[in-house]
């Protein structure tokens, strides 16, 4: 069943355009991340959104891309990349401390 985050109800504030430091390179932008409470849940679950930020550069080699290869490529990737990732992982809080005492904590 699809999670279904309450975007009215942030538990922690969007993070956007988060960049990764790797092999002394700096990308742009790497991903993106929120955390939600679940719609419906009343504040027993959330939901963390991971957007990652893919960046494709099509460098012609030995034989070159065709405009609709390089459209074709992509629609591909978008509908293969949520499919191997998509909803797959849970992740569970080993905190003791009670939700609401985090919050208002911040």
């Amino acid at each position: 069943m699809a999670l279904v985050p309450d975007r009215g109800r942030p538990i922690f504030p969007l993070q956007e355009n988060v960049d990764i430091h790797q092999g002394g390179t700096k990308p742009k932008a790497t991903y993106d991340l929120a955390l939600y409470e679940e719609l419906g849940s009343n504040g027993t679950k959330a939901v963390l959104e991971v957007t990652t930020i893919i960046v494709f550069s099509f460098t012609d080699g030995s034989s070159a891309w065709t405009k609709q290869e390089k459209v074709d490529f992509m629609a591909e990737a978008s509908r293969e990349i949520p499919k191997a990732w998509g909803e797959k992982f849970e992740i569970r809080t080993t905190n003791p401390t009670p939700r609401q005492s985090l919050i208002k904590s911040r």
